[in-house]
């Protein structure tokens, strides 16, 4: 089985630091973003092994990924 490669876009990559950001500047702590980068590595080392395991989304050649409440494409 070949691994998928993941490709971030310019948009997905600011979201995710924006993301991140504003729970530790929330938190006052890094906590809660550390876990999220954890949780998200996990779901992406799955998405990249397995793809076919997740939904086709509207666009063309992209799976979608529900990751509580953010998603994956």
């Amino acid at each position: 089985m070949v691994k998928k490669k993941i490709v971030w876009t310019e948009t997905a990559a600011k979201q995710r630091r924006e993301i991140l950001r504003y729970w530790t500047e929330r938190n006052k702590s890094t906590t809660y973003a550390e876990k999220l980068i954890e949780i998200n590595a996990k779901h992406l080392k799955v998405i990249s092994k397995k793809p076919e395991a997740f939904k086709e989304s509207e666009i063309n050649e992209v799976r979608e990924s529900a990751m509580g409440h953010f998603s994956l494409y």
